[in-house]
């Protein structure tokens, strides 16, 4: 396998900002003054460092991340690694697509609980929202990122089961 995870990162990165781009520049006619302001909107750092909150702690508690971080040195080619150490890659990646879709559940129910709560006019019901859907938007992006590895993993297990049955 040539490839490096590494680069499946950066190609997704160059493409996500590029989405993000278009989608921004459309959504305002081409009113390309406006496009700082679209991102402004789809900055929460609350809803960013709960999510973080509640997928990182268990990885880490349990040792999960360095199985997790091992997928970017399986292109390198001086390293080897056992059928074990693959698998457990496979497993961190999948545990942490779990972990940030129940977390992005919880946060987005509890900024819900919160609103409706706390809602006194009908016409606030908007912007509170959408604060409460940029959680969703987090979680779209790190599973956009999360994916090509968790594919990247089953091609190199597959490698190699195939090289070990030659």
């Amino acid at each position: 396998m040539k490839k490096r995870a590494g680069n499946l990162i950066l190609v997704q990165l160059i493409s996500v900002i590029g989405i993000l781009c278009l989608t921004a520049l459309f959504s305002r006619q081409g009113v390309i003054e406006e496009i700082p302001q679209i991102f402004s909107y789809l900055f929460d750092a609350v809803a960013l460092v709960l999510l973080l909150i509640i997928a990182l702690p268990s990885m880490l508690v349990h040792g999960i991340w360095r199985d997790f971080f091992r997928v970017f040195q399986l292109g390198k080619k001086d390293r080897h690694f056992s059928l074990c150490e693959i698998k457990r890659t496979l497993l961190a990646i999948k545990l942490l697509q779990k972990q940030i879709i129940y977390g992005t559940i919880m946060v987005v129910g509890i900024y819900t609980i919160v609103i409706l709560r706390n809602l006194d006019e009908l016409s606030m019901i908007g912007p509170n929202m959408s604060v409460d859907f940029i959680s969703l938007l987090y979680m779209a992006i790190v599973l956009l990122f999360i994916e090509p590895l968790k594919v990247y993993v089953q091609r190199y297990l597959e490698d190699y089961l195939a090289e070990e049955e030659d």
